[in-house]
């Protein structure tokens, strides 16, 4: 599925139509963010018509499980990023979501599978016109998704410290065999967000760079 959202000329216009996208991209006041779920043959081809985006590219953005990282193209990057949620009450199972972004001089295109609510959280404001008309650049957009996708980061990690916390005052008061268990199963949630965070925070190293 590709939902288009174009900020021009002071205004906000969501699902854009696709076959209008070469002249949005076309224009230099246009502001294009395209959401693509789901990144099949159709999608592929899409984004290879419109954009051109280089084979590797393409090819990276179909594989599950890439290490967080940006690469730079001609004329463009491609950023991985991740989205994390816990919904299970004994917050043993972290789900990782991971989100392509392609970035362009007028346009950014994300690229994941499932339903990401951050990003849905996003294109609301954008549809509300939260963003404000002098923030409506490339930088700010990638900008807000990112940090969106970071500010969710807490809640989970806030979760786990406070369910260990709970578990090893059981564990000092008695030996409970399962609460011992289930630390191990949390802290290799926490193993697991590491090697995601980690790299991720080198990605933003490169961001912030002067020349990017």
């Amino acid at each position: 599925m590709i939902k288009i959202n174009v900020h021009a000329n002071d205004s906000v216009v969501t699902n854009g139509e696709l076959d209008q996208l070469s002249s949005m991209l076309q224009s230099p006041d246009s502001l294009v963010w395209i959401d693509t779920t789901a990144a099949e043959e159709t999608e592929i081809t899409f984004l290879k018509s419109h954009f051109g985006f280089h084979p590797l590219a393409l090819e990276d953005i179909t594989r599950h499980h890439q290490r967080p990282k940006i690469e730079s193209y001609d004329g463009y990057s491609l950023l991985f990023f991740y989205a994390l949620r816990c919904e299970d009450t004994d917050l043993t199972n972290v789900e990782f979501s991971q989100l392509g972004m392609f970035i362009g001089k007028n346009y950014v295109v994300t690229v994941h599978d499932g339903s990401i609510k951050t990003l849905d959280e996003v294109s609301d404001r954008w549809r509300q016109g939260s963003l404000t008309a002098d923030r409506y650049s490339v930088g700010m957009l990638v900008y807000t998704i990112l940090d969106a996708l970071v500010d969710d980061y807490f809640p989970v990690l806030d979760q786990l410290s406070e369910r260990l916390d709970d578990l090893e005052d059981v564990i000092l008061e008695q030996v409970d065999l399962r609460s011992q268990q289930e630390i191990f199963q949390i802290k290799k949630q926490l193993v697991a967000i590491r090697r995601v965070v980690a790299p991720e925070r080198d990605v933003l190293n490169v961001l912030v760079r002067r020349e990017m």
